[in-house]
C-alpha cells in the first residue's frame, strides 16, 4: 500500500505512456498497465520481469519512496485483441473496431468482429446490421442511431415548460426560492426524496440519522470544483472543422495526453495552464435563446475545489485554438469561478457539480455500501442526487432508481411507470 487516501493517479511517463495507480482492497495499490505484444497461448499469458520493473520505475518517479520488483505480492494479465493494422507495437495499434465477412458462394456469411471497445458499441452495432443486411440482400434504410433521442428524452425544446405542465396536470406542486433547512420545514409525506448532496442530507435530517450512517455522510468526499463562463455572441461560433458548429455539447483538450496532464494537474491542486473545457452550444438547437443571427454559448472547466480565479481568459483562449475569430465575437461576458458557484447553490460544494469525487470508491459506495444506497435508515427519505448510483452525468438515474426504490419500499410497486409527458402514472 502506496498511500492511504482513496484517490486514484494517472502518471504521463517520459515515454507517452500512461499508468495508473489505484487503491485495492484497503491494504494494497494496484498498479498499471502496460501493452505488449503476445502471440501464445492466451492461457498462459503473465506480465514479464520487464514490463513489472518498468512499472515500477515510472510509478518510482511519482511517488516518495522507490517502488521495486520485490514489492509486488501479485499481479495479473490479460490479453486484448487488436486489428493488425500495421503499427510496429501494440501500444501504437488502433483501438477502432474493424468488420470482415466470410463465405459466399452457397457457404453462409460469417461476420467476424476484430478489435474495438466498449465505447464505440452504438456505432460497432450500427455496422455490424449493415453486414449482416448487405449478406441477406435485405438493407432497411440508413443508420439511425446516431441522432435518435434516448428514452425519456423526447420531450419538445420548451422540455422545462411542458414538464412542469404535465406535474400540474398530474396534481403536483412546485415551490421555488424557499430555503429548507430541516426536514421539519417539509409538509407531511409519507416520502420525502432528496436532490442533495450528503453533506446537505446529514444537515436536514439531524439527529433521526443514526449516528453510524451520519459519520458516513460526513465522510464523504467531494472532487475538484468548475469555473464557468456565459458567452453572449455576434455570431455562430468560427469552428475549424465545421461539423463542431452541429454539436450542442464539445469536450476540448487536445490528445488523450493533454487531457490527463491537464486533469492532474488540477487533482494535485492547481489551475492548468491547459485547461480540459467542456462546451455547451444551447442556441445550434434552440434559436429562441439569442437574437436572429446571435448564438450563446457556456463553458467551463475543472479547477482546485473552492478556487477563486476567474478563468474566462483560459476558456476564451482554449476555444480559440479551435475556432480562431472566436474572441471577436463576443458581445458579453458572465463568469463564476468555484466558490462562487457554492454560493449559487450550496450543494455545488467547493464548486464540485457531481455531487462528489467520483472514485473508485465512491464510485462502489455512493454515499454508503449498501444494495440500494438510495434508501437511507429514516423510514420513507431516499436520496436521490448524483451522490448516488449510477453517479454524475446528464442520465437522471440516479432519480429514476430512487424512485423505483420507494415506490418497492413504500408503496409495493416492484416497476417503474411510464413517465413520459402525456401519460398516465
Amino acid at each position: 500500500k502506496l498511500y492511504d487516501h482513496d484517490r486514484c493517479y494517472i502518471f504521463q511517463n517520459a515515454d507517452g505512456r500512461i499508468i495508473f495507480a489505484i487503491p485495492y482492497e484497503r491494504e494494497f495499490t494496484l498498479i498499471g498497465t502496460t501493452d505488449r505484444d503476445y502471440s501464445g497461448d492466451p492461457a498462459k499469458v503473465a506480465i514479464t520481469p520487464e514490463e513489472t520493473a518498468y512499472l515500477c520505475a515510472a510509478a518510482s518517479e511519482y511517488f516518495t519512496r522507490t517502488i521495486a520488483p520485490d514489492d509486488v505480492v501479485w499481479a495479473y494479465s490479460g490479453v486484448r485483441p487488436l486489428y493488425d493494422d500495421g503499427a510496429s507495437e501494440a501500444q501504437a495499434a488502433t483501438r477502432d473496431y474493424v468488420l470482415k465477412v466470410d463465405g459466399g458462394d452457397g457457404t453462409p456469411p460469417l461476420i467476424n468482429i476484430f478489435g474495438g471497445k466498449i465505447t464505440t458499441y452504438r456505432r460497432l452495432a450500427e455496422s455490424a446490421l449493415e453486414k449482416i443486411g448487405e449478406a441477406l440482400g435485405e438493407v432497411r434504410g440508413k443508420p439511425w442511431t446516431a441522432g435518435a433521442t434516448l428514452p425519456g428524452g423526447d420531450f419538445p425544446v420548451e422540455g422545462t415548460d411542458a414538464l412542469v405542465d404535465d406535474l400540474l396536470a398530474h396534481g403536483g406542486t412546485i415551490e421555488a426560492g424557499v430555503e429548507i433547512t430541516s426536514l421539519a420545514e417539509l409538509p407531511p409525506s409519507d416520502v420525502v426524496l432528496l436532490d442533495v448532496t450528503p453533506r446537505a442530507l446529514e444537515r436536514l435530517a439531524g439527529d433521526a440519522l443514526p449516528d453510524r450512517y451520519r459519520r458516513t455522510l460526513l465522510d464523504y468526499r467531494y472532487g475538484p470544483g468548475i469555473a464557468k463562463v456565459d458567452f453572449a455572441l455576434s455570431g455562430p461560433v468560427p469552428w475549424s472543422d465545421p461539423e463542431l458548429g452541429k454539436t450542442p455539447t464539445l469536450h476540448l483538450g487536445g490528445a488523450r495526453r493533454a487531457i490527463a496532464a491537464s486533469e492532474a494537474t488540477v487533482a494535485r491542486g492547481r489551475h492548468s495552464d491547459d485547461p480540459y473545457v467542456l462546451v455547451s452550444q444551447p442556441s445550434i438547437v434552440d434559436d429562441s435563446r439569442a437574437p436572429a443571427g446571435q448564438h450563446v454559448l457556456w463553458a467551463y472547466t475543472h479547477v482546485p475545489s473552492g478556487s477563486t480565479v476567474d478563468q474566462t481568459e483560459a476558456i476564451t483562449r482554449q476555444i480559440e485554438r479551435w475556432a480562431p475569430g472566436f474572441r471577436d465575437l463576443i458581445l458579453a461576458s458572465t463568469s463564476a469561478t468555484a466558490a462562487q458557484m457554492e454560493i449559487e447553490n450550496p450543494n455545488y460544494i467547493g464548486g464540485d457539480i457531481a455531487a462528489g469525487a467520483a472514485t473508485l470508491r465512491q464510485l462502489i459506495a455512493r454515499p454508503s455500501l449498501s444494495p440500494e444506497p438510495w434508501r437511507t435508515p429514516v423510514p420513507g427519505l431516499y436520496l436521490c442526487s448524483s451522490a448516488t448510483p449510477p453517479g454524475p452525468g446528464v442520465h437522471g438515474l440516479s432519480g429514476a432508481y430512487a424512485a423505483r426504490s420507494a415506490l418497492k419500499h413504500e408503496f409495493g410497486l416492484h416497476r417503474l411507470p411510464a413517465l413520459g409527458i402525456g401519460q398516465g402514472w
